[in-house]
């Protein structure tokens, strides 16, 4: 248990128990979500005219903005009044494990010395000033030091992702672990670079047609040169730095990269690969010449896959009980082979069962 945030705890049952948004927490000396929830109601019912929801999001920051859009040190901490806004700033840093110098409602030196190593670790200019975007970043669980088995590649992406965006598209946890969070800031990085709107971390295809072709012989478009370092970093396509500059370890990079998913390795990023860094699937309009289905196929099937340049099917060998016919037969890999198609089997009873 952690007395800081048990006094933390403490302080907001006491101070918003009268507030019917807020629900009392657990006083359990525990960090976690629960807490941070508690937390950001606080922050709203200080704000007013912003749905007390717990969830620090656009509307939340948008308010903070208008109504406190810093916090710093105070001029005189001996003469300083308490503050619940620096009570619910100190709380939060210590329940992200960061020292403010205790919880005392006034933004003091320890207070600005414990936003500044925040920062450090974030990535961040060491200021001590608290913006919302980064009272956001402080205020969930997310985390901000390597953790354990994390790889520091990853982490120097999230690092430089934070100093060049992280006031436009928030802050990325800097733990090395590329998590969804991460991922989807990066394709909000790359739309702001491209001028696709909305930045909103989709990539569709709005991102995928402004998606730049770069190669070593590619003049300018430093920022997207140094965003494709960091997408072939969290694929496992580390180029050696991520520096900005198009050099022989990128093109490598690139070129492993598209031969590993059969893309045509010619090491130019073009729109084909920037989608297959970014999106899952890559680009679904791309030629394709395997598939799979749950369909039992036909000569005359199996021709119209053949005819529309497949080669490889892969087909169920088991039928789901109360489910469709989907299992492969005798009949159907006679057909497959009058078609001239290869056939590759899948084994599944349900999709949870291993």
């Amino acid at each position: 248990m952690d007395e800081r945030v048990l006094q933390t705890q403490q302080w907001l049952n006491t101070t918003y128990a009268g507030n019917a948004a807020y629900k009392p927490i657990n006083e359990d000396g525990q960090t976690g979500s629960a807490t941070f929830t508690a937390l950001i109601k606080a922050l709203q019912i200080e704000l007013g005219n912003v749905t007390v929801d717990g969830s620090f999001g656009d509307s939340t920051i948008a308010r903070l903005k208008a109504v406190h859009p810093t916090f710093s040190q105070v001029a005189d901490p001996q003469t300083a009044e308490e503050n619940n806004y620096h009570y619910i700033i100190q709380g939060s840093l210590w329940c992200k494990g960061y020292n403010p110098g205790g919880f005392t409602g006034i933004f003091g030196p320890q207070t600005a010395a414990a936003i500044k190593s925040f920062q450090s670790d974030a990535g961040l200019t060491q200021d001590g000033i608290v913006r919302p975007y980064l009272l956001q970043g402080i205020m969930n669980t997310d985390g901000y030091v390597l953790a354990s088995g994390a790889d520091t590649n990853y982490r120097s992406a999230q690092l430089i992702m934070n100093s060049l965006y992280a006031e436009k598209i928030g802050l990325t946890p800097t733990n090395g672990l590329w998590d969804r969070k991460a991922h989807k800031n990066l394709i909000k990085a790359c739309q702001i670079e491209w001028g696709a709107t909305p930045a909103d971390g989709v990539f569709g295809d709005g991102t995928y047609s402004k998606a730049p072709t770069l190669s070593q012989n590619t003049s300018g478009w430093t920022a997207s040169k140094r965003l494709l370092q960091m997408a072939l970093t969290v694929n496992g396509f580390y180029p050696g730095g991520i520096t900005g500059t198009f050099g022989s370890g990128t093109k490598t990079a690139v070129t492993n990269f598209q031969d590993f998913l059969c893309l045509g390795a010619d090491g130019v990023a073009g729109k084909n690969t920037w989608a297959s860094l970014l999106k899952s699937c890559g680009y679904s309009g791309r030629k394709a010449t395997v598939c799979d289905t749950a369909t039992q196929l036909t000569v005359s099937t199996a021709l119209a896959l053949k005819n529309a340049g497949f080669t490889t099917v892969g087909r169920y060998l088991t039928k789901v009980p109360g489910g469709i016919d989907k299992n492969l037969t005798a009949d159907e890999i006679d057909a497959l082979s009058t078609a001239g198609l290869k056939v590759f089997p899948i084994f599944q009873t349900q999709s949870n069962d291993v």
